[in-house]
């Protein structure tokens, strides 16, 4: 069960200058996000955590293990910064939980395609998360 995802392309960089704040930005996140995934018993769920995610994501406290608990991996470039490099998973999670918990400190975008074709964009650099949805258009010709 679930949605298949996959990245098509990427320029998101998280600033090295940005790192601590996005550290207690995720911290933050695993204290108040809205978490799909968990466990269920006959009294209804009986746990919570991110769909997809290992309970102790956040644990490390390293920016980039904490990110890459979520299934994105990222490169340090040449300026230091951490680059988005590509997505290790299936499934679609909270990600947009995640992504906007990091908006504020990143900068480009995400770009993903669905099992059923449908994509987007996630932009990064404001102070929430943008999304934008995808169409191909193709050119009338004669």
């Amino acid at each position: 069960m679930g949605y298949c995802i996959e990245l098509i392309d990427t320029t998101a960089v998280l600033h090295k200058g940005n790192f601590d704040a996005a550290v207690e930005a995720l911290n933050n996140l695993e204290k108040t996000g809205k978490k799909s995934g968990g466990s269920w018993g006959p009294d209804g769920q009986t746990e919570k955590w991110f769909a997809w995610v290992a309970t102790d994501w956040y644990k490390s406290g390293d920016i980039k293990k904490m990110i890459e608990e979520w299934r994105y991996h990222l490169y340090e470039n040449e300026d230091g910064n951490l680059a988005v490099e590509y997505f290790d998973g299936e499934k679609y999670g909270d990600e947009d939980q995640l992504w906007n918990a990091l908006s504020p400190y990143m900068t480009g975008y995400i770009e993903m395609r669905g099992e059923d074709g449908e994509q987007w964009k996630w932009i990064f650099g404001g102070p929430k998360l943008q999304t934008l949805n995808g169409r191909i258009v193709y050119d009338e010709r004669f």
